[in-house]
């Protein structure tokens, strides 16, 4: 299994890269300052994008429908298959 991380501190610490050795996960660090390498920033642009003009009653209300977009915009494919096609399939066939 292959798991392609930011450079958030958690994600780099040394915990974290044991546990992923201890589970089998390869660790891909994308390099520091490439938001455009990392596949969830698609995603946050769109959640951004379709959230501005919404109107709410109150914070509960607010952050269920941000849940219900988020849900949405991550279950569309496209975001990934993109990303996959662009960055991560010529990482591939250099490691394989």
């Amino acid at each position: 299994m292959l798991l392609v991380l930011d450079n958030f501190s958690s994600h780099v610490c040394k915990h974290t890269r044991k546990r992923a050795h201890e589970l089998g996960i390869d660790l891909v660090f994308l390099p520091v300052g490439s938001p455009d390498l990392n596949p969830i920033e698609p995603v946050w642009k769109s959640l951004k994008w379709e959230s501005s003009p919404l109107i709410v009653n109150g914070e509960d209300e607010y952050r269920r429908l941000l849940d219900e977009l988020f849900d949405q915009l991550t279950e569309k494919l496209s975001f990934a298959a993109s990303w996959i096609d662009n960055h991560l399939s010529g990482f591939l066939n250099k490691i394989c």
